[in-house]
């Protein structure tokens, strides 16, 4: 992991070999977790970048969001959800469920006295 977050930084080019080649070791075999474990269409983001951070930072840009209005939109939804006559107790359920997962995907968390 402190590969992908930047913490281990590459050595200087006049240093030493030996660093050089654990770092680019280390790096590699970083680099090959992250392309392995990720499904073809991300992997065409990210393929041709060299460094690992550089992979890390795309992927991160595409898939974090922050974004003000989807939280206000989300938990609107989540306020003036109710239940239709025609709905099963396990179907509604599932409704706040989504919405309570969509909102901790973006990092906002429900507490529990919101969810009663």
């Amino acid at each position: 992991m402190e590969y992908v977050q930047g913490q281990i930084v590459e050595p200087i080019e006049n240093g030493n070999a030996n660093a050089k080649s654990k770092y680019k070791n280390g790096d590699i075999e970083a680099n090959k977790i992250i392309s392995y474990s990720l499904i073809d269409h991300p992997i065409t983001y990210v393929y041709k970048m060299k460094k690992l951070k550089e992979m890390y930072d795309k992927l991160i840009g595409m898939y974090e969001v922050k974004n003000l209005s989807q939280i206000i939109s989300l938990r609107i939804q989540f306020c003036d959800i109710i239940m239709k006559k025609y709905e099963s107790i396990t179907t509604y359920f599932m409704r706040i469920s989504q919405i309570r997962d969509q909102l901790l995907s973006i990092e906002e968390v429900i507490c529990d006295r919101e969810l009663v």
